[in-house]
């Protein structure tokens, strides 16, 4: 996402350091927001996970693949591997049969709720904002705690820069990151 130089806020190094280690997860997440708590800055809804529009010809190759890693397993006499790769297929398969559920994202001014879990600003290390038309449009926060993983949030109708501001004065911005984690552009890519 391109923004006038004077607007950004580079993360310096010294910034970037981890949080000591005596702080526990549970005072980063599970932590429903009452209605009335803070003032909402933004909320939108958007699909747990992505519907991908398959074609038979996707269903066709992973098919292949499947049977091929089966066999190999098989042939290999690893067992589990091959169980692994049927359970894989079957999740799949219950997965396309079901609409995902939708989800609420929330701002508000102490916080960002993302369904039941509540992310304090205090305990979120930074954010950026993918902005691709046509392709992703997300926002990504890394929490302080290496044990929570990042959270990616599509942003959906949402504003990129609007959903920027309204962060800026509560977590801070790490311009060095502007694109897409691998593993979500993998997933997007491959509709995974």
């Amino acid at each position: 996402m391109r923004m006038d130089e004077e607007s950004k806020i580079e993360l310096r190094e010294d910034e970037m350091e981890d949080t000591p280690a005596e702080e526990s997860a549970e005072e980063l997440v599970e932590e429903p927001m009452g209605e009335g708590d803070d003032d909402v800055l933004a909320r939108w809804e958007f699909d747990e996970y992505p519907r991908h529009e398959r074609s038979k010809k996707w269903y066709m190759i992973a098919a292949l693949i499947g049977a091929a890693l089966v066999i190999y397993s098989l042939y290999t006499n690893n067992f589990i591997f091959g169980v692994i790769i049927i359970l894989i297929a079957l999740i799949y398969f219950l997965y396309d049969l079901h609409e995902p559920p939708t989800v609420e994202c929330v701002i508000t001014s102490s916080g960002i709720q993302v369904g039941n879990k509540m992310f304090k600003h205090r305990d979120l290390h930074h954010f950026w904002i993918v902005y691709k038309p046509g392709e992703v449009q997300s926002l990504y926060l890394r929490p302080r705690l290496w044990s929570v993983p990042r959270l990616g949030i599509p942003l959906q109708d949402q504003d990129p820069l609007q959903i920027r501001e309204i962060l800026l004065p509560y977590v801070r911005e790490n311009l060095k990151e502007d694109d897409e984690p691998v593993t979500d552009f993998m997933a997007r890519v491959f509709k995974l």
